[in-house]
């Protein structure tokens, strides 16, 4: 087959043969209720989802958000995340694909912008969960300045975990809450989400 099927966090997703997936199902929802725990998305403002690859956690996400502005490299992954919108009739998620960095500093979309410049309509989450080598620093430093309230951090890397921690301290977001999730159980493998407030 071309592509698999899944349901997770309360939507279906079809899952294209090359793209990223959690692979352990049950946990997964685990690992995705507790970042829309953390992010606990504000229905009259926007959110960023910042590596969302398929839509997996943008499509939860946008249906507790006023919007959902996703972002990830991959294009056919992007090219899954609107068919899974569809598929889910989600019709505020908003998917761009490219790379994180030039995309934070030249938005192509008001929102993503607003946060940096004006104020008038930041976004009340942002939610990151970016490959083994964590946040380069200069998408750190733009994910950052977009303003959010909170800032939702999944990670499969606890070492890039903490250097992202730290430099996200350095941007006025200051950690209050952790939780380790055990996707690869008898292995030395943890997913870990992690919650950073502003201010």
């Amino acid at each position: 087959p071309t592509h698999l099927r899944e349901s997770i966090a309360g939507v279906d997703l079809r899952v294209p043969a090359a793209a990223f997936l959690q692979t352990n199902s049950a946990v997964c929802e685990t690992l995705y209720a507790t970042a829309l725990r953390f992010a606990s998305p504000d229905p009259t403002r926007p959110s960023v989802d910042l590596y969302c690859g398929i839509g997996s956690l943008s499509l939860p996400l946008a249906r507790r958000s006023r919007e959902v502005h996703a972002v990830e490299i991959q294009e056919e992954a992007i090219a899954a995340a609107r068919v899974n919108a569809d598929l889910n009739r989600v019709d505020n998620a908003s998917f761009y694909a490219g790379d994180v960095r030039p995309l934070l500093r030249f938005p192509p979309h008001p929102v993503l912008d607003a946060g940096r410049t004006d104020g008038g309509d930041r976004p009340a989450v942002v939610v990151a969960d970016p490959p083994r080598a964590g946040l380069a620093r200069k998408a750190l430093q733009r994910a950052a300045a977009l303003g959010a309230d909170r800032f939702v951090y999944v990670s499969c890397n606890p070492t890039t975990l903490a250097g992202d921690a730290a430099g996200l301290a350095e941007l006025d977001y200051r950690l209050t809450a952790v939780a380790p999730v055990d996707m690869f159980p008898h292995t030395h493998h943890v997913e870990t989400v992690a919650l950073f407030e502003r201010g």
